[in-house]
């Protein structure tokens, strides 16, 4: 991003800024146009969090207008409810959950207050045109997700334009066919919603957190419009688990405590365990400072053995969870200098995460166990029989680089 009053392009005095996202500076339209190929995915992003905003408008074009052409030819006519609901199993056949449909009396108030469904759709608004747009964000993720989500937009464009067609007054009753039409509309904006979610997933667990938050902000007023409270718990423990992996610690616990308070008054269990795992490793993280440390690590101890305490009620249904628990509170001991328990909760850790088949959280636990034989108690043979066992586990998952990462230790 440019400085202020510097132009993005070449350098020099700006006399202008972006008219969508007023963030970045030109000093000439030339400069503008020549830029605006890298800066138009930034600014159609930032449409995620906008309330109901449109694209930013495509610059000047340097090509004169051909005064012969031929008028475009008339939009296809909008397809019929069959259509529709042929295009929605399709969508559904792919994978999608449809969401929990709406009682016919919240389809009523709905219709009558015109708010949730404005704001509804105003958001898909945003998203099928960032889809029809082609944004690198959306399809630069491996898998399904992208193509799932351009399915959806797919679908939503066509619901919309059944939906332009109806204009209920307050007090209107409903006739079946806009019952149909919004019962439709909410599992295709749900299905948006879950695609949106599923990349943020993948983009958060690939290392690519700044653009895992933007879809998940992305899905997340679809969730709270929709009521999907399981969608956007997601999303918001899924952005304070992206600002811990940029090193923004204060703002994750911040947002992360908050979720956990939330799941605490809704007797949510395995929200809290979630929520007190990322807290625990977001405060292990905190940089060393003689003031706080203590602090840190016991506050860090204090949501591990929350966690373990929730997912050992768990166990038989979820062992990986408690193995993970578990490992976390051998971190902190590690770190407390209290090797001998470090070790124990290491060891039954690791039994746990292969008990539940997580290879990949097993793989590293082994690696931070193996560290902690061989740098902090001087245990070499079990070091080595740790590090013989990652390897074999590397080889299972063909991971890459974990020998080098064992020559290091």
């Amino acid at each position: 991003m440019s400085f202020a009053n510097n132009c993005e392009t070449c350098g020099e005095i700006a006399t202008k800024s972006c008219s969508r996202c007023k963030e970045v500076f030109y000093c000439s339209v030339k400069c503008q146009k020549k830029d605006w190929k890298a800066h138009k995915i930034c600014c159609s992003v930032k449409t995620f969090s906008d309330e109901g905003g449109a694209l930013p408008p495509t610059p000047p074009s340097d090509e004169k207008k051909d005064e012969s052409a031929l008028p475009p030819p008339p939009p296809p006519p909008p397809p019929n409810m069959d259509q529709l609901k042929e295009a929605v199993e399709a969508m559904n056949s792919s994978g999608f959950v449809a969401p929990k449909p709406l009682t016919p009396m919240q389809l009523s108030s709905l219709y009558k207050t015109n708010v949730n469904a404005r704001l509804l759709r105003d958001k898909v608004d945003d998203i099928i045109e960032l889809v029809n747009e082609g944004n690198e964000l959306l399809y630069s993720s491996p898998g399904s997700a992208s193509a799932k989500l351009k399915m959806a937009s797919s679908t939503a464009s066509k619901i919309l334009s059944q939906i332009d067609k109806f204009k209920p007054k307050r007090g209107e009753p409903v006739t079946p066919e806009q019952q149909l039409t919004m019962s439709l509309f909410i599992d295709v904006s749900g299905a948006l919603s879950q695609a949106l979610t599923s990349l943020g997933t993948i983009k958060e667990m690939t290392g690519s957190p700044r653009e895992a938050i933007l879809l998940y902000q992305g899905a997340l007023p679809q969730c709270e419009v929709m009521n999907d409270t399981q969608g956007a718990f997601t999303c918001r423990v899924g952005i304070g688990n992206c600002h811990k992996a940029l090193g923004e610690y204060e703002r994750a616990i911040q947002i992360l405590k908050l979720e956990c308070e939330t799941a605490r008054l809704g007797s949510d269990e395995i929200g809290m365990a979630i929520c007190c795992n990322s807290l625990s490793k977001c405060y292990t993280s905190l940089p060393f400072s003689p003031s706080t440390s203590d602090f840190n690590l016991n506050a860090a101890l204090e949501y591990a053995l929350q966690d373990v305490e929730i997912c050992g009620k768990e166990q038989e249904e979820f062992p990986a969870q408690l193995g993970s628990a578990l490992v976390q509170v051998g971190a902190c001991h590690r770190m407390m200098f209290d090797f001998g328990k470090a070790r124990e909760c290491y060891e039954l850790g690791i039994g746990k995460l292969k008990e539940g088949e997580d290879f990949s959280a097993e793989l590293m636990a082994v690696l931070e166990y193996a560290e902690c034989c061989l740098c902090d108690v001087g245990d070499f043979e079990k070091g080595y029989e740790l590090g013989v066992r990652a390897l074999r586990i590397a080889e299972r998952l063909k991971v890459r680089g974990i020998r080098i990462t064992w020559w290091k230790l």
